[in-house]
């Protein structure tokens, strides 16, 4: 397939999130699909552009996204299981979506599989999409990809993990660390989930939902609720809680400009520690189009310090961390970023540190 047909393939699809009109194409619905589903290329890009444009409009507004492209029996799932069985509203799901990472399953000429995992959170939306030609819900005639099916699970059922015994075991590393730090716990799911994914879903696989069957059929849904909902609530609360604490959030204001904004000067002169200084160097040379779109994700309250916790909102693989002492500038602050696309490296890096091995810098 042409770069320049996947060129044109990828403004077609991304009429999904488009709130202007597009010109209409010369090219006709049934003709984009034959040529789109004649590779496993084609349909990769296809299946992509449409999830991160589902993705980005969610991450803003989530029941309008759900409106526009799931079909009408998804929709009535969606209402019933997410919003009504899982107490899920607007809000704490454009947090969700916000910070989901694509992940790409298998697909053939009808459908394709797509994961939105949200590593924060440790749970995974699992889509299974389809294109339509001339669909009605398509701009200009342009064709649609809808969902037809999804499932919305927690990371440790996904990863065939042992259910916790008492409700106050559940897992809550991933928004309040305890032992290591947010980040390691982070790069332990997002591994973990990562490998899991491609065992079950692999791209190239030829059953749309693999071996994720037996999971479907005992899933037990009052511990997916309460895990979920522990771990998102522990955000809402954080997030509401600094909003009211002005202070705080005048801090975390200005780190997210520093990250979106900041020169390497000026980096060097909000976050001191020594320890991070060589991570402001690497940060600065990301171009513009990567730092301008760093959320204010959460931050997590300390007796010493404040955390604060960036993600990119378009590229959502990409966080950064803020470490604010209570006494800065006495005690400077620091700062960290990581790509998750490299979780697995970074886990092992960690844990040759903690054994005491000798890791290359």
């Amino acid at each position: 397939m042409s770069r320049s047909f996947i060129a044109t393939l990828a403004v077609a699809l991304s009429s999904v999130a488009a709130s202007a009109p597009l010109p209409q194409s010369t090219v006709k619905p049934a003709e984009i699909l034959k040529e789109v589903n004649s590779d496993m290329g084609g349909r990769i890009a296809m299946y992509s552009v449409a999830a991160t444009a589902f993705r980005e409009k969610a991450s803003d507004k989530p029941q309008d996204a759900v409106d526009y492209v799931f079909d009408s029996e998804a929709k009535e799932a969606w209402e019933a299981d997410v919003v009504q069985g899982l107490s899920l509203h607007d809000v704490t799901l454009a947090d969700f979506f916000t910070c989901a990472i694509p992940l790409m399953g298998p697909q053939n000429e009808s459908s394709g599989i797509v994961g939105l995992y949200n590593p924060w959170w440790d749970a995974i939306l699992l889509l299974e999409m389809y294109p339509v030609a001339g669909h009605p819900v398509a701009r200009d005639g342009e064709p649609a990809v809808l969902v037809k099916n999804f499932h919305f699970l927690s990371g440790e059922t996904f990863r065939g993990e042992e259910p916790e015994v008492r409700d106050e075991d559940v897992r809550r590393l991933t928004v309040v660390p305890e032992k290591d730090p947010i980040s390691v716990e982070v790069w332990r799911v997002t591994s973990a989930t990562v490998r899991r994914f491609k065992e079950l879903l692999p791209i190239d696989g030829e059953d749309m939902f693999g071996g994720c069957g037996e999971m479907f059929i005992t899933l037990d849904n009052a511990l997916e609720a309460r895990r979920l909902s522990v771990r998102a609530g522990l955000r809402l609360i954080f997030a509401r809680t600094l909003l009211k604490d002005s202070k705080r959030l005048a801090r975390g204001v200005h780190v997210l400009k520093m990250a979106k904004e900041g020169n390497l000067v000026q980096l060097y002169n909000t976050f001191r520690a020594p320890e991070t200084r060589s991570m402001l160097g690497t940060f600065a040379e990301l171009p513009q189009e990567f730092r301008r779109d760093f959320v204010l994700s959460s931050a997590v309250e300390t007796p010493q310090a404040t955390f604060y916790i960036l993600v990119n909102r378009k590229y959502s693989r990409l966080y950064a961390t803020a470490t604010v002492p209570k006494d800065v500038p006495a005690t400077p602050a620091s700062f960290e970023w990581y790509d998750l696309n490299r979780a697995g490296e970074l886990l092992a890096l960690w844990n040759d540190r903690a054994e005491g091995k000798e890791v290359a810098k």
